[in-house]
């Protein structure tokens, strides 16, 4: 999972969950409110509680989305998830791909008459 995909599903959870923005929790709690959260809707669960609630009151809801990323982001932070994922490619950069030798030439079928002078 990607740290956008666990930001998302945190900010989801925080929203579904009990905790009021009132409360001033501190970070512990918010991030045993998070998991809780998690374990008892699930990722799905909590997503399902965030549209209801946008499509069924848009208006308050901004406003607790808007808290629950501010506090995401202060308890997680993006710097602080780091996954060991390859460098990403430019897309101005070819792929390069591997030559053919008579070996995988053969496997694919493919004949040097075929394929013309080496």
């Amino acid at each position: 999972m990607t740290d956008l995909n666990l930001n998302t599903v945190r900010c989801e959870a925080l929203f579904a969950s009990t905790l009021q923005r009132s409360e001033n929790a501190d970070p512990e709690r918010m991030q045993a409110t998070i998991m809780a959260t998690v374990r008892t809707l699930g990722s799905r669960g909590c997503a399902a509680t965030v549209a209801q609630e946008f499509g069924d009151h848009p208006d308050t809801a901004i406003h607790r989305m808007r808290w629950a990323r501010e506090v995401v982001k202060r308890i997680y932070g993006m710097d602080q998830i780091r996954l060991n994922l390859p460098p990403r490619r430019s897309p101005s950069t070819p792929v390069r791909r591997p030559e053919r030798t008579d070996q995988t030439r053969r496997q694919a079928g493919v004949t040097r008459a075929a394929t013309g002078p080496a």
